[in-house]
């Protein structure tokens, strides 16, 4: 929860004063009894008045509600204003435990215009605690946001350590053996521990950095092991975004990119950790526009589904790929139409 907060908290910062007072003067309209906060009974009422069935749920409350004192102040509802604003999602499907950071997604849904999400928090998924389609691909959100970029061009380290645990519960044995070949590989001298200078021979340096070293070091040894060189695999093929590009501090959950970048071509993603969003610890082009990667990703789709059935296709097939020629995922083939 607190990194949701943490995002909500940047943007707020970020607003314009104008903004701000909007923000508020909503609060108020649903602070009925005008004592400085919303009332469990206040927010039921106000989200059954708007439809909002997303949000009409006594779970959502309680993990807005951090102080669990039974109303939300103002700071809490800066993060309910931010769920409402971004579109990202917050509730498993499975369980339907609020989801405050990363999530796994099926792929096939999140690409057609005729479905829906089907969205899983990664306890259910690493668990295989959930039903859904015969041959569902599922991917995390970082992934998930990775390939839909590529679609619109045409058209905290715990967390990432659960995803990574997740993926490779679900992979077939023979997956699981090939991984270890590659981390025997890696491990030239055979100690079974992959050390920095091993590391650091890596052919990819986007993820051969030492700062991404010292976050995958668990237990600081100086050293990898197996379990800890699972979240390097998974790292090095789902494209997300690993590096502060201002303080270049290994980011592990939520970061923010500059949307411009994002959906052009020329450009290459420019992407900061929270902590310099909300203190305006960065230097880019004027006129820059941030959001964060989850607000991204559910643009990211309208974007996909806007472009036609084929393109749509092709960025299934990209994930499949990834699934199964990097070893991340079990997937079975699956054309929108």
């Amino acid at each position: 929860m607190e990194e949701i907060r943490r995002v909500a908290e940047a943007y707020y910062e970020h607003l314009p004063e104008n903004d701000k007072n909007l923000l508020k003067n909503k609060f108020n309209d649903m602070d009925k009894n005008k004592d400085g906060q919303i009332s469990r009974r206040e927010y039921m009422k106000y989200f059954k008045k708007e439809n909002a069935k997303g949000l009409h749920r006594q779970r959502i409350f309680r993990g807005l509600d951090m102080d669990e004192n039974g109303r939300l102040d103002f700071e809490e509802a800066k993060v309910l204003f931010y769920i409402i604003e971004s579109g990202r999602a917050i509730i498993c499907m499975s369980c339907e435990k609020f989801m405050a950071g990363a999530y796994f997604s099926c792929s096939q849904c999140f690409f057609s215009a005729k479905k829906s999400k089907f969205d899983i928090c990664c306890d259910c998924y690493g668990g295989k605690k959930f039903k859904h389609h015969h041959g569902a691909t599922f991917c995390d959100n970082y992934t998930l946001l990775s390939q839909s970029r590529s679609l619109a061009l045409e058209a905290p380290a715990e967390e990432i350590r659960r995803v990574a645990a997740a993926y490779y519960k679900h992979l077939p044995e023979n997956d699981k053996k090939e991984l270890k070949n590659r981390f025997k590989a890696m491990d030239k001298n055979g100690d079974k521990q992959i050390s920095l200078r091993e590391f650091m021979k890596g052919k990819d340096k986007g993820s051969h950095h030492e700062i991404i070293f010292t976050a995958l070091d668990k237990d600081d040894n100086g050293s990898l092991d197996f379990e800890e060189a699972k979240v390097l695999f998974y790292i090095m093929e789902s494209g997300r975004a690993i590096i502060c590009m201002s303080c270049e501090k290994f980011m592990a959950g939520a970061y923010f990119s500059c949307s411009q970048c994002f959906i052009d071509r020329a450009k290459s993603n420019f992407d900061i950790c929270c902590d310099c969003y909300g203190g305006k610890k960065f230097k880019h082009h004027r006129g820059a526009t941030f959001c964060d990667n989850y607000t991204l990703l559910s643009q990211s789709r309208s974007s996909a589904l806007a472009a036609p059935a084929e393109e749509r296709s092709s960025a299934l097939r990209a994930i499949e790929m990834i699934a199964n020629v990097t070893n991340l995922a079990v997937t079975a083939g699956c054309i929108i139409m």
